[in-house]
């Protein structure tokens, strides 16, 4: 910049422009009450691109006060020049700001460009130019990507849903999240309380709800947005600082209501969140297309969850300063050191349901939950209702129920934390096929939507179930057989499921005959203090 000092006389010498009047639409008012007045000619420069937008005004300041405001004065040589009489005195330093003349509104620019004032002038033998930035955003940030629209036999299918929580505490107005309400989008809240459960802040009266429509820290959202068709995603920035102070979330459990007990929470941190045992939890599935158990034992940041309550008005704390459990796999949201193990379910492109089977009797349990009942499935019946979360015993043998959302390939696969199996095999009740699953852990099928749902049985056996002393066998003619006992000694035989097929009383050897098909058996022997489980199979 080149400022060019010289007398009020000479600066008119030349110049054929004329002073604009006062700002249009202006916010300031500015103070002429000073006796000295230097001239500036100036053009606006924003991010280092010289603008020539005529709905911008230019204001001066001098120690917060405003002293001129300008409208442009008109073109030069290509350029839009806006001419200010700032009044002051000499050395006082000039800081210069933007407006917008159609809305009044000032513009949220930053500027370190300042004038030393000088009444004999300043800029008229070349223009100054006023550097203006756009200020860093603040706030943080999460890419969505948009939803893709998929015809199956029962319809279309949106994919691209996402639970989203506000990580900057509660945000008084929704529309403060940048992008939010941008391009086709869908945002719900959910209330099980309600009659239709579902809030609906989309359609017509979106406007009306980005005014009132607040986002609460600790709550989750069902939320999808369409892109504007060239960007890969849509980058929602949350307003504010992380937040850091816990949060308390009051649960609903409404008798005879659709959804009784299900509460959609949000993650209110900016990082993860590890979720306790007593509730397991759902987010959305690989294809974001419907809700999931999930095979780790946390939170995303920014990520809602559906939990149950077990009563009205209980009480949900996220803490920061909760170290949580082991951070890891662990179906049903859990992980850690307990033993558990996930069916997965997939097709083509991505795991799309899951269902956990927990070691221990006393483990918390997760009703089968779904957004749509029509989606593709699998879970676990037991008493009558459908599970995505069970505990059992370390043997036996369950039922896996599958639904079909549209007929094609599928696959089946179990994976496992801290579990580890002597004998594990899926049994597909329409085809007849019996799957080695330690073998060969993946399964693949074609389904119909016609298929009935108790199409597959799981049998296993863990080792911490079976001794690892072999004592006995069961020989070519089907015998259970045990040899060269000391003293007197009992023969129990189990079934998988823990039924007694047989209990015989023997002294040094014994060969029994029980009528067993073929399958995995417990051979249990009692001989005085000294009891032992050996594993046998019939094949």
């Amino acid at each position: 910049m080149k400022k060019v000092l010289m007398t009020l006389l000479g600066l008119c010498v030349g110049i054929t422009l004329g002073f604009a009047q006062t700002g249009v639409n202006c916010p300031w008012t500015p103070n002429y009450q000073y006796e000295k007045v230097m001239l500036v000619l100036a053009v606006v420069d924003i991010d280092g691109v010289e603008q020539y937008d005529e709905s911008f005004g230019v204001a001066s300041f001098i120690n917060g006060e405003c002293r001129d405001t300008q409208t442009n004065a008109g073109e030069e040589d290509g350029h839009l020049l806006y001419v200010l009489a700032v009044s002051g005195d000499n050395g006082d330093m000039i800081s210069f700001r933007l407006w917008n003349q159609e809305t009044g509104e000032a513009l949220n620019l930053d500027s370190d460009f300042t004038l030393v004032f000088d009444e004999e002038g300043a800029g008229f033998d070349e223009y100054v130019r006023i550097a203006f930035t756009t200020p860093a955003a603040t706030g943080i940030t999460k890419d969505i990507t948009p939803w893709t629209v998929e015809t199956t036999e029962g319809g279309q299918k949106a994919n691209g849903w996402y639970l989203l929580a506000s990580p900057v505490g509660t945000i008084e107005v929704a529309s403060a999240v940048t992008n939010l309400f941008s391009n086709n989008y869908d945002l719900y809240a959910f209330d099980e309380a309600q009659e239709l459960e579902w809030l609906n802040y989309d359609g017509d009266e979106a406007l009306e709800y980005a005014g009132h429509f607040s986002i609460e820290a600790g709550k989750g959202y069902l939320y999808a947005n369409s892109g504007d068709g060239v960007s890969e995603t849509v980058t929602l920035t949350f307003p504010g600082d992380a937040n850091t102070n816990d949060v308390t979330i009051t649960l609903a459990k409404t008798e005879g209501a659709v959804f009784e007990g299900w509460n959609l929470i949000g993650n209110p941190f900016n990082e993860d969140y590890f979720m306790p045992d007593a509730h397991p939890f759902y987010v959305m599935n690989g294809d974001r297309t419907d809700v999931a158990v999930p095979n780790r034992n946390y939170l995303e940041p920014m990520e809602g969850a559906f939990i149950i309550a077990t009563q009205d008005e209980e009480s949900f704390v996220f803490s920061i300063a909760s170290p949580g459990p082991t951070p890891g796999g662990g179906g049903g949201g859990m992980g850690g050191d307990e033993p558990e193990f996930a069916i997965n379910l997939g097709n083509s492109h991505t795991i799309i349901d899951r269902a956990v089977v927990r070691i221990g009797e006393s483990r918390s349990e997760l009703r089968k939950f779904q957004l749509n009942p029509n989606h593709t499935k699998v879970f676990i019946p037991k008493e009558g209702k459908d599970y995505a979360v069970v505990s059992a015993g370390e043997m036996g043998e369950m039922p896996v129920n599958f639904k079909a959302e549209k007929s094609g390939a599928y696959t089946m696969n179990l994976s496992s934390e801290n579990v580890k199996f002597s004998y594990l095999h899926l049994i597909d009740n329409l085809t007849g096929n019996d799957v080695d699953l330690l073998a060969n852990p993946t399964y693949s099928f074609n389904a119909q939507t016609t298929d009935y749902a108790s199409r597959f049985r799981l049998v296993f056996a863990t080792d911490s179930s079976v001794n690892s002393d072999s004592f006995g066998f069961v020989n070519n003619s089907g015998n259970f057989c045990v040899y060269g006992i000391e003293g007197e000694a009992t023969l129990q035989v189990y079934d998988v499921l823990g039924h007694m097929l047989s209990s015989e009383t023997f002294s040094g050897s014994i060969e029994k005959k029980v009528n067993a098909a073929t399958g995995v058996y417990m051979m249990r022997l009692i001989n005085g203090n000294d009891v032992k489980v050996q594993k046998v199979i019939i094949k």
